[in-house]
């Protein structure tokens, strides 16, 4: 198990996390309380509808919904005292998390591989034959 501590910490995960294509790193500028790493991860569930309900030929639809995850890396904290995160920290926390984001304290690699998984989702294929192809305006192809 890998530890999370020290000035190579940041460099190890953004290793890790630069190597993915399922994940997207924010390297915006962003306010002092917010987290070292934030990203968003691309996601899928699989959906099941009735479509046509009232119609003549009602069928079941079974396909994939993709989304993006939006994540946040904390690495300023200290895991040895209580209160670990500083009063800003834990209300951008609550805050992100409250809007759906999910927020890692990793005090290994192994809360990493927990939270986004070791390698990118297979079959990849699929994740990329994705999204909706819009043609050109007016119906003509190009």
């Amino acid at each position: 198990m890998n530890k999370v501590s020290g000035k190579d910490t940041k460099a190890m995960i953004l290793d890790f996390l630069s190597k993915r294509q399922d994940i997207w790193l924010d390297e915006a500028v962003r306010r002092a309380d917010a987290p070292g790493i934030v990203g968003i991860q691309l996601k899928r569930v699989k959906e099941t509808e009735v479509r046509g309900p009232e119609s003549y030929h009602p069928f079941n639809y079974v396909g994939w919904k993709y989304y993006g995850q939006a994540f946040a890396i904390e690495l300023d904290f200290n895991k040895n005292s209580k209160p670990v995160l500083s009063p800003e920290q834990e209300e951008w926390r609550d805050e992100f998390e409250h809007r759906g984001g999910i927020y890692i304290m990793p005090r290994s690699m192994a809360d990493i591989y927990e939270h986004l998984g070791t390698h990118k989702p297979e079959p990849w294929d699929e994740y990329l034959q994705r999204s909706t192809r819009v043609g050109p305006l007016g119906g003509g192809k190009k």
